[in-house]
């Protein structure tokens, strides 16, 4: 897998597409920094799957990029160059989406295992008009409805395949997890929630739809990227787990426990034990 990064653009997030492909396992990978470097079409050749992170692209870059997948390359970009539209099935439309909903296609066999129907994105999307792609998901500003603007698309441009994301999936899944900077206790707004009480969730007060607040949407949105990753290379790919061994593991992600109940503690030990985990406790000298 080739990722293509450019260092000095402006949206520095969009590298975070590395960070993502760690997660998932996918080591067996070069990354090219088009800032630094300049891109041609015998490197793109040597890859059979190219990632573009959201990035400017010069005119000779698009070309390049049109080419390889004219030329039976594989293609996936988060949210790429409207002037690259042909490649992906869909036609440019003047609007964009700024934090709304995806709502995935159930008949698409890329959603299969994917038990949310919608789920939240964060930053911008571009609006787009079908032409001809695969949609394996709508942009909505509505919670659990489409429209015809397709989010997450698949074509067949030449001899190739290519695949976008119409928001930055990189950019996204930063947000979902570092939440509002304005929220932050040094921010604009420490605390947003108005408790009085500087706490990580300020961060992701009115930002995290209460209604999808148990499911992991960041990890849902890169499910569908490992299924394209999947289907898009010629062969298997290498992925390192980190449970090596399907050994079991435990994340409790509780914060403090101050004034947890003696059941709660029990539950908590107990998935310890059965883990095989070692649990630490530090107690208040007051409640000798």
């Amino acid at each position: 897998i080739l990722v293509l990064v450019n260092s000095l653009a402006e949206n520095r997030f969009a590298s975070y597409i590395s960070e993502i492909l760690d997660t998932e396992g996918f080591f067996c990978r070069d990354t090219f920094d088009a800032g630094r470097n300049d891109l041609t079409g015998s490197l793109l050749e040597k890859y059979p799957l190219v990632i573009l992170s959201n990035m400017p692209l010069s005119e000779k870059e698009k070309e390049l990029l049109r080419s390889y997948a004219a030329n039976g390359g594989r293609l996936i970009a988060l949210r790429p160059d409207k002037a690259l539209a042909d490649i992906f099935g869909v036609v440019p439309d003047q609007f964009f989406i700024r934090e709304g909903y995806i709502t995935f296609n159930p008949a698409d066999r890329r959603t299969a295992g994917l038990h949310e129907a919608s789920l939240q994105f964060h930053g911008k999307g571009d609006m787009y008009k079908n032409g001809g792609a695969e949609i394996i998901a709508w942009f909505s500003g509505v919670y659990g409805e489409k429209t015809i603007f397709p989010a997450i698309f698949t074509a067949s441009p030449g001899k190739g395949k290519t695949a976008a994301f119409a928001y930055d999936l990189a950019l996204s899944t930063v947000l979902f997890h570092q939440g509002v900077k304005e929220h932050a206790s040094n921010g604009s707004v420490p605390d947003a929630d108005g408790d009085a009480a500087y706490k990580a969730n300020d961060l992701f007060f009115g930002y995290l739809d209460e209604r999808l607040k148990n499911v992991p949407q960041a990890d849902v949105h890169q499910d569908v990227l490992v299924n394209l990753i999947n289907e898009f290379l010629p062969h298997p790919a290498p992925r390192v787990w980190h449970f090596s061994g399907a050994a079991p593991g435990a994340a409790f992600i509780d914060g403090d426990s101050d004034g947890m109940a003696p059941e709660a503690l029990d539950t908590v030990i107990r998935i310890s034990e059965a883990c095989g985990a070692k649990y630490t406790l530090y107690l208040m000298t007051k409640d000798f």
